[in-house]
């Protein structure tokens, strides 16, 4: 094997060892939340900075289009990375920190769902809108790497990733939201939702 083999399969060996110790039962609990939001036409909104952001991104497209393109109705899931002059304008007029809580203040339903994605677990734009979704009735689930930081406290549905690689963790976020997309699909199918 050579050095640059090795090196990728360490990679890898590494992440499917964290998915394999992860703890499913944040995940298919998460799950079962997003379905029951569905049934009653409540929002899910996800949101993450950087790399997370990306994922946030990603996940709303798989809801949105591929799983919903199985069913009856469109699943209501919004990506708060997505607009980015809104983005800019809300970083530029109310700072950074407000960038995601801006767009869900006083649009937020009790019942919705918002979905955190953070590797460290403290990032502030964040953490700030688990707090305001728990002070209007909405549960939070959350994605976190290293030790969850100040999320994991806030979470209702806390997927947890135990490691000390901000790159692998956000490799198994990826995993585990395409897991639930595909679970919810075949969830949703059997209900005939």
């Amino acid at each position: 094997m050579s050095v640059r083999t090795s090196g990728l399969r360490e990679y890898l060996d590494e992440v499917g060892d964290a998915l394999k110790n992860l703890d499913a039962t944040p995940v298919a609990e998460a799950s079962a939340a997003i379905a029951e939001a569905y049934k009653r036409d409540s929002a899910v909104f996800i949101m993450g900075n950087g790399g997370s952001g990306s994922t946030a991104s990603h996940a709303a497209y798989d809801f949105n289009i591929s799983v919903s393109g199985q069913l009856k109705k469109r699943f209501r899931f919004i990506s708060l990375c997505d607009n980015i002059t809104t983005l800019l304008a809300l970083s530029n007029d109310y700072g950074y920190e407000n960038v995601f809580y801006m767009q869900i203040k006083d649009v937020l339903k009790e019942g919705d769902i918002v979905i955190c994605i953070s590797g460290s677990g403290n990032s502030e734009n964040v953490v700030k809108v688990a707090e305001y979704a728990r002070s209007v009735g909405c549960k939070v689930i959350s994605f976190t790497g290293f030790d969850g930081g100040r999320l994991i406290e806030l979470a209702d549905y806390p997927v947890h990733v135990a490691m000390n690689d901000m790159k692998k963790a956000e490799d198994c976020h990826v995993v585990l939201l395409h897991a639930m997309a595909r679970y919810m699909s075949q969830f949703l199918e059997k209900d005939n939702c």
